[in-house]
């Protein structure tokens, strides 16, 4: 199941609330509203959808109501038409519509059992696993899904001390099993029963690496302390309280376990004060991907429909979002209601398949091996060009990925690669499926339109991106190179990113530095323009008399591709799409417009040059060495990283000056750099 985001932000706004869309297909919006409901229309609500087993005409009746009102107040005009907008995209690509709440900044709107939002229309949303509605808690680690080989692992916790009312153990795990059978059998999951319901029997289990924290017993919550307890047993087996963020302590850092399911009272109650006050908010403030908890008490025939539904879902691999509204519809009609999923994976997926091993046929003669690589000469030469000023670093888009994965950009804090961003225009534009290049994505969309694919390209690149380890050592090191005298020049740098991470990284240390950059279209086609520090920009008419840029004053950032202008979008330039390129490529007239000590100190013999965040057997960098040194490349020793390099691309590079650092990735660079920095 595929899904695009629906994503609301909740926040005071006077006496009332605001409704603000921070992403959906549809567009942004943004909406006031007040509660719908008097505080004794709402307990009485509560009161009603909290009783297991009632007829199904009153429960409906009530559901209804109430739901149909937290819709209406939610999604009214703008916010409504932007969801009707969204529906329809999502359903003409064959995908879901995941709601998204974030309601971190009203927790007294969080305690309403949100699971009940109705229209009539579209019916319970969270009942469909078309349209699930996530509670998402916003935290700044990022979640990967887990690559796991089933069974899934669960360990099981029954908890039923002597001084509570009674729980069959025995029964209770009967009737797990019996729910479970066919799965089981299929060797999808694997059940484990603790056998002790103590703190310290759980504490000793978790080293074995489960997948799901299954808990049945009893909970509450504790007003005073705005958190959730679960009721654990002590070795006399008597009720030991263990509250929120005991247990997160004890779950915390279990790499393995993805999701915690508390079949307990006040399971799901939220703090009116505190967003993460409760007990299933705990967990995934302390970074276990998924809660589902209980808001009301459930009766033990929903509780086995639910946990089968549920878990045949997850050992498909589906979200954790779409099994839960799977697992709603096979509970009992006035019952589906109860759980509610916490979540903070932003695409749901907390398991993954482990992908076959590929099939590899044996070549017919021993493949020729890259040379050793003298790692410890190179990272001197780099040293050593460092401290005379001669280094000259070239960012290419990799380098966003410095301390993170391909292909985990959507939804995260970080500027995406040429990869990313080709697969987030394909997928916001329905393009077809074989086009994967970011050049011939931006062909194909300016081919239609070259209006949507600015829009597309700016509602991207003007995200509140963070820095990397990268770009944070870049901005840096002007000052440590200064304060430690090892030259008078400050660096170059080159690149040919599209974003302002680089500049905002400077900013974020205060280190002064001019910006030039590309002009790819418009009247001033084919030239660059200067910002010097703190200061409006100005084109650059003839490079070679242009002598307001020196690297004795200040760094300079060279953006040889354009770049996106966060203030003003009329400056915003990109040489992206295949025609660009083309362009680009014929101006007779290129080194002209840049200034003369630019040129300068890209052609001096002595100056070394570093490339970061490109693939070595990419045409886009092939195109900056014609563009600048020819054929033969760099006048003096230069180097590359090169995880994706093979025999022939590291011969290539090695003919025109170019040494690659095999197995080296950015993070390590910067980590290695900075450790000899220091030394």
């Amino acid at each position: 199941m595929e899904y695009l985001n629906f994503d609301l932000l909740i926040e005071g706004k006077g006496d009332g609330f605001q409704a603000r869309i921070l992403d959906s297909p549809g567009g942004q919006a943004t909406e006031s509203f007040e509660m719908p409901f008097s505080d004794a229309e709402l307990e009485a609500f509560l009161i009603c959808l909290g009783q297991p087993g009632q007829s199904v005409e009153t429960f409906d009746e009530a559901a209804k109501d109430f739901g149909g009102r937290l819709f209406d107040a939610l999604f009214k005009d703008e916010i409504y038409a932007r969801f009707c907008v969204s529906l329809e995209k999502t359903e003409s690509r064959e995908k879901g519509l995941r709601i998204f709440l974030r309601l971190g900044d009203v927790p007294n709107l969080a305690a309403l059992p949100w699971e009940y939002l109705y229209n009539p229309d579209f019916g319970f949303l969270s009942c469909s696993s078309a349209t699930p509605v996530v509670r998402y808690l916003e935290l700044p680690k990022a979640v990967r899904p887990l690559t796991i080989k089933l069974p899934l692992r669960v360990l099981v916790m029954i908890s039923s001390p002597s001084d509570y009312p009674p729980l069959d153990v025995n029964q209770e795990w009967a009737k797990l099993h019996e729910a479970f059978a066919e799965l089981r059998e299929q060797g999808l999951v694997e059940l484990e029963l603790l056998e002790e319901a103590t703190e310290s029997a759980l504490r000793q289990h978790l080293r074995r690496n489960y997948h799901v924290f299954h808990f049945i017993g009893h909970g509450g919550y504790d007003k005073d302390n705005n958190d959730g307890f679960l009721i654990l047993e002590n070795e006399a087996q008597g009720g030991h309280r263990i509250n929120g963020e005991r247990l997160a302590n004890l779950l915390r850092n279990r790499s393995s376990l993805r999701l915690a399911l508390l079949n307990a009272c006040d399971g799901a109650r939220a703090s009116l004060t505190d967003p993460f006050g409760g007990t299933a908010q705990s967990l995934v403030r302390a970074g276990i991907p998924a809660v589902i908890a209980m808001q009301f008490p459930i009766t033990d025939q929903a509780a086995i429909a639910f946990a089968s539904e549920f878990y045949k879902a997850m050992a498909d691999y589906w979200p954790v979002d779409a099994a839960l509204a799977e697992a709603r519809l096979a509970m009992n009609e006035s019952e589906w209601g109860t759980p509610a999923l916490y979540m903070r994976a932003p695409d749901g997926a907390i398991f993954t398949a482990e992908p076959p091993p590929p099939l590899k046929p044996e070549p017919p003669h021993p493949l020729p091996q890259p040379e050793p690589v003298n790692y410890e000469m190179y990272y001197r030469g780099m040293l050593n060009a460092l401290k005379e000023g001669n280094l000259v670093p070239f960012i290419g888009t990799g380098a966003n990925l410095c301390g993170r994965l391909s292909g985990d950009w959507e939804g995260g804090p970080y500027a995406p690669s040429d990869g990313e961003l080709a697969a987030h225009l394909s997928s916001v534009l329905s393009l077809p499926d074989h086009l994967r290049d970011l050049v011939r994505v931006s062909q194909y969309i300016a081919l239609e339109n070259t209006g949507v694919l600015s829009t597309e390209l700016r509602k991207v690149l003007t995200s509140p991106f963070r820095t990397t380890a990268l770009h944070r050592f870049l901005a840096r090191l002007p000052g440590v190179l200064q304060e430690h005298g090892c030259t008078q020049n400050h660096p170059l740098i080159v690149t040919t990113n599209y974003d302002d991470v680089l500049e905002r990284a400077f900013d974020e240390v205060e280190e002064p530095y001019d910006l030039v950059c590309y002009i790819a279209s418009g009247d001033h086609s084919g030239k660059f323009y200067h910002k010097p520090y703190r200061e409006e920009p100005q084109i650059i008419f003839e490079g070679n008399a242009y002598d307001a840029v020196s690297l004795d004053q200040r760094t300079v950032i060279l953006k040889l591709h354009g770049a996106v202008d966060r203030h003003n979008a009329r400056q915003d330039s990109y040489v992206i799409t295949e025609d660009n390129y083309i362009d680009h490529l014929t101006r007779t007239d290129f080194f002209n417009q840049l200034p003369i000590k630019l040129v300068e100190k890209l052609r001096d013999k002595n100056s070394n040059f570093l490339f970061l965040g490109y693939r070595l057997r990419d045409w886009n960098l092939r195109i900056i060495f014609r563009r600048i040194w020819g054929e033969e490349g760099p006048p003096s020793n230069s180097w590359a990283l090169g995880l994706d390099a093979d025999l022939i691309d590291i011969e290539f590079w090695k003919q025109r000056n170019v040494r690659t650092l095999r197995n080296v990735d950015v993070k390590q660079y910067v980590e290695e750099m900075e450790r000899r920095l220091k030394s």
